[in-house]
């Protein structure tokens, strides 16, 4: 595999882990409130990671897209 797609597919699915455990610490915040136990969500900062992994996603999809038309190109002078 290209190594520009390949670290693109790893930083996805980074950022796609990120942003999935941003989530399951924001969806216990009310469960922690209600039984009063379970350590604190500090929300400012999961926010903070989802913007982070949202726009780490982004990026990483930009560089798998370039990558694509890069290799487009190179077929169409060759072909």
């Amino acid at each position: 595999m290209i190594p520009a797609i390949q670290h693109a597919l790893y930083g996805m699915a980074y950022h796609r882990r990120m942003l999935n455990d941003a989530a399951e610490n924001i969806s216990r915040v009310s469960a922690n409130y209600r039984e009063g136990a379970g350590p604190p969500v500090d929300l400012a900062h999961e926010m903070v990671n989802m913007l982070v992994a949202k726009h780490g996603f982004t990026a990483n999809t930009k560089t798998f897209k370039v990558a694509d038309e890069m290799i487009g190109s190179l077929l169409d002078v060759f072909a």
